[in-house]
């Protein structure tokens, strides 16, 4: 009787140089979507309510959608500052109350959570047929974890915290 053959999935591309010496740093790997737009995007956790994130290299912090983190049930605390962004230069900021943030299965501690008005922005990104984000992921996060964006491959690469 003949052994029956069963097909293998096709083996994972290997990794270039350059990445190969992030895993072996210990960096930590989260695949990433290429939206139509050019941006790129992952899905996350904010107080383990799933959130869908943006990453902007741009933003100087991680911010919510005000109207999202309101209708998750996160408690707003007024900063009483403005801030600017999203095209605007006068953005009331709060900070999002117990907005412990992970992505790609990485809790990103110590990073505080604020919230804007993103009505804008997401009303573009609808226009241009992208769901819009709940969170813009910026560069605290970039910065505090040492990201590598490798573009080729659309992923983000974390290096470990100590």
């Amino acid at each position: 009787m003949p052994i029956p053959v069963i097909a293998q999935a096709p083996a994972a591309p290997a990794l270039p140089p350059h990445l190969k010496a992030l895993a072996a740093r210990g960096y930590r790997r989260i695949p990433l979507t290429l939206l139509s737009t050019g941006h790129l995007e992952v899905m996350g956790a904010v107080g383990g309510k799933p959130v869908r994130v943006l990453l902007d290299t741009g933003a100087a912090s991680t911010v919510a959608d005000r109207e999202w983190a309101t209708s998750a049930g996160f408690t707003l605390r007024p900063l009483g500052i403005k801030g600017a962004g999203a095209g605007s230069v006068a953005l009331d900021l709060a900070l999002v109350e117990g907005a412990e943030l992970s992505i790609g299965g990485i809790r990103l501690f110590r990073i505080p959570v604020l919230a804007i008005d993103l009505r804008e922005v997401r009303a573009a990104l609808r226009q241009q047929g992208v769901e819009p984000p709940d969170l813009v992921l910026g560069g605290d996060v970039l910065k505090a974890w040492s990201a590598v964006i490798d573009y080729p491959t659309a992923t983000l690469w974390l290096a470990p915290q100590r």
